[in-house]
């Protein structure tokens, strides 16, 4: 239908359903009325349930419309009201799927009423519902999905507003110019807000928790005034400017920890953030970001660049000292002035700055961690201040010579002629080099000094000296006593080695500043402060230190501090690695410690590397590059790694302190790898390439024989994480790691593409927390098999509920899904051979997408009304599982312990405290052994005999296991699924006990190879019409019955005086055969049992004649538990 007639008077009109035309009937589907001949006396407008679509400008026509109804058989609706100043009511039936209308409100200044049907799926129209003056609320239906932005963009009425469950990112402008919303929730947490989304909503008060929002575009809250109280921005990585512009409410601390990059005029005027946690990976904060806070302190790490103009003008509460790391090459103007900071410490990096940036009121010193002649210092400090500088500045005039005196050669002749005649060359002033020394092969030459000296390039030739010195093949170099290398004015090497090199007492290197992996002059990429290449070639690391350099370019690859390469070894035995940085260089092949780069190797026995910061291998990154030689690293001894830390950069993950890729093997017997901060593995990463590219593996390669990795923190690993197949974890200590994600102590990657077993042995995982499975977690993409011999005590661990979220399985959560055929299996033996049982603790559930499992609200934790009160058997299980581990006694549990040789302890996690994995984890291995046990009965009855008996299996002395024998069993039970061997490789010895069975006596033979027998014969009753005979006294007339005396193991001849059993030889029968009082099992024999432990027979005799009982080594009679 295209057009209507205009009723004589204001009016309401209905459109036919369908109409006649030239006598056929036609069903109206579609209205398409022209814009430009009004129907001013049309006030409403009933639509039929025929329509199917509207054009866009069709209500144009009527102006007047004070309400509206859309019918639910239009699906897609495109129709406009804009600038229908009288449209009061909007209503969309039950129906309608989407409204794709642009700007379909603005202007309708009067709408105070919006319904939407809960069939509407889709918003696609651009500010859909804008400039709707008037309205003060709406609802959408839940499952809604809204595409464009501006949904609500100034409707400056609207007060409140819910977000159904479907919304989960606020799309850009959706809120602004709202400026009378003083409260927006939401049903489900955010995780993405839009730019302007919340621009110049000045009465807001109330929003969503950003607790889980990743992203804030710009101008997103901008002069947001009203907005109060803390806001959580943990988890935000991306922010744009102006994001929290003139916040003015806003207050307390800002934890900024995932974001690399702080934009321009973030937080400026927000007058009460008193603190300010940044990312150790932040590379920027912007112009004006916290202008005008309230902050106290500032830490700033090392990764960041650039501090830009105004960032902390007038926050005139920050005080004492800043510390500008030298890692920033750019410090704005203005930027702390008129704070309260009495101290400038600036960092090497800074070489050109604005003296307005120190502008504090309470300024008395500025401290530059350079040499006057390395900075330059535009305009005055304040107060007349000058600054300070901790390097002294060296004029190129003095020279190459090792000392003042007239006929002093050059360090280039003294060393020329100590390679010939071994001497020791002293140095006794600073030295300027315009060209490399050569140390020729020969003799080792040895360079001290008599005081604190430098060797330096010569300022006027920084552009052209490449390396400070050249070690040639044969040649040996040792930088000894105070003297140090400083690389401010050459581009390369300190020391290229092609000889041997030793650092040591008191030397230095320090202060290069490394732009281009080619600085050497040579054909490959890859360059080191220290830089040994060739087959033959050596590092000696005894003592000194090598500190304060870094990769400063920011396309550097295969590089390192000390670059290691191409067939040559260092060993480290002393001195220090510390505070170097690789954070402008490539993330993937770079360190900013030691690089092991192809055919290398290196030990570690002692001194210590810490401090350093990279983005992986922060303290060593061993890259295996050449297919036909593997990469090698040793630690051991003493020998420390600690405090290092590696940052994400772009989409490139972090690692950790060690890192493993490709062709390498690292293996660890001793040191520690401590307190290092990461992303993939703290601690230490393995990362076997082809494997991830599906190609023939490397199983890039990591043992841990020995040794400590603890208290690193990461994302994922918090000490390990392990992406090959070549991890193997055999004895030392891991704990007190934590991972954010997954894997606290332990993880152990995969996917449905690209598979890794990680394989342990002997192994407490024990008191490690996490919110779902504290001792083991796998998602739907893990499996695990934890074998009895060589295998795991699980125990102990602790599954705790956190930011809000139910936690499970205090020891054990997996996730599967049986198609994808990952199954778990856990032995029913703790390692050495102690019997545990699983339990149900809480339950997990796989969502119908993605892998990673969710706690389940309705199923009870371990020992909670309502619990399971049965043990799983966890046998190539394809189920998700929350369990506890409960072991037979406390003792079996000192019996574990006392066997592992790896230690995974005090661990902290979300998801897997001890070992999180997304691949599998082995640990133990297949062979096991099993201890047969039958009864025999004597002299008795079926019917009076009990209905069962207790057997207790013991290894080595102790009880770790019990069973019940019964008739309907045949009296016979197996011990199965034993370790075979313990932790030392030695065989376990296992016995039998029986609990006491009143009547009977008992006698064990056999072993544990081919099993044990137990035979019970039944005791003879007293006649209690014989008042000759006492209680208890076997008939002499049948003496057959009783065991034939002489036998090995029998008692002593009765008659001798003072025999076992026999009261001081007084009143002895005169023959074997009189009466013998029965053995008193409430009493004789309990009394003589051993103890745990005890190996020597049990022999117990009568108070009279010959009557015994016997037990034979390992199997001995015990009396019932109560």
């Amino acid at each position: 239908m295209w057009d209507i007639k205009n009723p004589e008077a204001p009016t309401s009109i209905s459109i036919p359903a369908s109409f006649e035309h030239e006598g056929a009937t036609y069903v109206t589907t579609e209205l398409q009325f022209s814009m430009w001949d009004k129907r001013r006396n049309v006030t409403g407008l009933i639509l039929p349930n025929t329509l199917t679509s509207v054009g866009s400008s069709s209500f144009y026509k009527f102006p007047e419309l004070t309400e509206m109804t859309i019918p639910g058989s239009i699906k897609v609706f495109g129709g406009s009201f804009q600038n229908m100043d009288k449209l009061v009511t909007l209503t969309f039936e039950e129906g309608v799927e989407e409204i794709a209308s642009n700007s379909m409100l603005n202007g309708c200044e009067v709408l105070t009423q919006l319904n939407l049907p809960a069939t509407l799926k889709r918003i696609t129209g651009p500010s859909a519902f804008g400039d709707a003056t008037a309205l003060e609320s709406v609802v959408l239906p839940e499952g809604i999905e809204i595409t464009e932005g501006s949904l609500f963009s100034d409707c400056t009425s609207l007060k409140s507003f819910e977000l159904p469950a479907s919304v989960t990112e606020i799309p850009s402008g959706m809120f602004s110019g709202c400026t009378k919303l003083e409260k927006v929730t939401a049903k489900a947490p955010i995780t993405a807000i839009g730019s302007s989304a919340f621009n110049k909503c000045g009465s807001l008060v109330e929003i969503p928790s950003l607790s889980e929002v990743t992203k804030i575009d710009e101008y997103a809250f901008n002069e947001c005034g009203l907005l109060s109280g803390p806001v959580d921005l943990s988890n935000v990585t991306e922010m744009g400017m102006y994001a929290f512009y003139k916040c003015n409410s806003i207050s307390g601390a800002l934890d900024l920890s995932k974001l690399d990059e702080v934009p321009g005029y973030a937080f400026s005027y927000a007058y009460d953030i008193t603190s300010i946690k940044l990312s150790d990976s932040v590379t920027s904060i912007g112009k004006w970001a916290f202008l005008y806070t309230d902050i106290t302190e500032l830490n700033l790490p090392e990764t960041l660049q650039s501090i830009g103009d105004y960032a902390f003008w007038k926050a005139d509460k920050l005080s004492e000292t800043v510390r500008i790391p030298d890692s920033v090459t750019s410090l704005g103007k203005n930027a702390f002035e008129d704070t309260a900071v009495e101290r400038f410490e600036v960092g090497s990096g800074l070489e050109q700055v604005d003296a307005s940036a120190f502008a504090s009121t309470a300024l008395k010193e500025v401290v530059f961690n350079n040499s006057q002649d390395s900075v330059t210092v535009t305009g005055s400090l304040p107060n007349g201040i000058k600054p300070t500088y901790t390097q002294p500045s060296i004029d190129d005039s003095v020279g190459d010579k090792i000392s003042d005196a007239a006929d002093a050669p050059t360090l280039q002749r003294a060393v020329t002629e100590a390679a010939k005649n071994g001497s020791i060359v002293n140095i006794e002033k600073h030295i300027k080099l315009t060209k490399p020394v050569t140390v020729p092969a020969g003799k080792t030459v040895t360079i001290t000094s008599k005081g604190p000296f430098q060797i330096v390039g010569a300022k006027a030739t920084e552009s052209t000296l490449k390396n400070l010195f050249v070690v040639e093949k044969g040649a040996s170099l040792i930088i000894d006593g105070e003297v140090t290398l400083f690389g401010r004015y050459n581009t390369g090497s300190a020391v290229l080695v092609n000889g041997a090199f030793e650092l040591a007492a008191n030397a230095m290197v320090t202060a290069s500043k490394l732009q281009d992996d080619r600085a050497n002059g040579l054909s490959s990429a890859g360059i080191g402060v220290i830089d040994a290449r060739g087959e033959g070639a050596s590092i000696k690391i005894s003592g000194g230190s090598i500190a304060g350099n870094a990769l400063a370019g920011a396309n550097m690859s295969y590089s390192g501090i000390v670059r290691v390469a191409e067939g040559a070894s260092l060993k480290m035995t002393g001195g220090t690695i510390a505070g170097n940085k690789a954070v402008n260089s490539s993330a993937l092949s770079s360190s900013s410690g030691i690089l092991l780069y192809g055919n290398a190797s290196a030990s570690l026995v002692g001194g210590a590397i810490s401090g350093n910061t990279g983005h992986r291998g922060s303290a060593v990154m061993l890259f295996g590059s050449d297919d036909n030689a593997r990469t090698e690293l040793e630690l051991s001894g003493e020998a420390m790694l600690s405090g290092n830390t590696c940052t994400s950069v772009g989409k490139v993950q972090g690692s950790g302190a060690v890192h493993v890729e490709d062709n390498a093997e690292f293996t660890m017997t001793g040191g520690k790898i401590a307190s290092n901060k990461g992303v993939q593995g703290a601690g230490v990463c393995v990362v076997d390439g082809n494997l991830q590219r599906g190609l023939e593996e490397y199983r890039t390669a990591f043992v841990l024989d020995g040794g400590f990795i603890c208290d690193n923190v990461g994302s994922t690993g918090g000490g390990i994480y392990s992406y090959t197949n070549g991890v193997s974890l055999k004895s030392g200590s891991i704990t007190g790691n934590t991972a954010y994600n997954m894997g606290g102590g332990v993880y152990s990657e995969g996917n449905y593409d690209y598979y890794s077993t990680l394989n342990l042995s002997n192994a407490l995982i024990a008191e490690n927390t996490a919110r779902q499975g504290g001792g083991m977690w796998f998602c739907a993409t893990g499996e695990t098999t934890v074998h009895v011999t060589e295998g795991a005590a699980i125990f102990d661990n602790v599954a705790r509920d956190a930011d809000g979220q139910k936690a499970a399985g205090d020891d054990f959560v997996f996730s599967a899904r049986k198609e994808d055929n990952r199954p778990a299996t856990l032995a029913n033996r703790l390692l050495g051979g102690g019997l545990v049982q699983w339990y149900r603790d809480g339950g997990v559930y796989l969502p119908s997408a993605g892998v990673y499992p969710t706690t389940s609200d309705s199923m009870p934790r371990y020992g909670i009304e309502g619990a399971d009160p049965n043990p799983v058997t966890v046998n190539a299980r394809q189920e998700c599982l929350a369990l506890k581990a409960v072991p037979f006694s406390d003792e079996v549990k000192a019996m574990a312990k006392a066997e592992a040789k790896l230690v995974i302890t005090g661990n902290t996690a979300d998801k897997g405290g001890g070992i999180g994995s997304n691949g599998g984890v082995t640990v133990g291995r297949e062979d096991v052994t099993s201890v047969a046990v039958s009864k025999v009965w004597k002299g008795d009855t079926a019917e009076g005999r009990p209905t069962s008996i207790e057997v207790e299996l013991l290894r080595d002395g102790r009880v770790i296991d019990r069973a019940a024998l019964t008739a309907e069993g045949g009296w016979a039970h197996e011990f199965a699924d034993l370790p075979v061997v313990g932790s030392d490789g030695e065989a376990f010895d296992y016995a039998v006990f029986e609990v006491e069975v009143p009547g009977y006596t008992s006698k064990v033979s056999g072993n544990a190879q081919d099993g044990y027998i137990i035979t019970n014969t039944k005791a003879k009753a007293p006649d209690p019409t014989d008042p000759e005979k006492p209680g208890g006294i076997e008939d002499p007339e049948k003496p057959g019955d009783q065991e034939k005396p002489g036998t090995p193991g029998d008692p002593v001849d009765p008659q001798a005086p003072g025999s076992p059993g026999v009261s001081g030889g007084a009143d002895v029968p005169d023959a074997p055969g009189e009466h013998v009082d029965a053995p008193n099992s409430e009493s004789t024999v309990q009394e003589t049992l051993p103890q745990a432990g005890d190996t020597a027979m049990l022999f117990v005799a009568g108070t009279a004649g010959a009557g015994v009982v016997s037990a034979a080594m390992g199997a001995i009679v015990r009396k019932r538990r109560a």
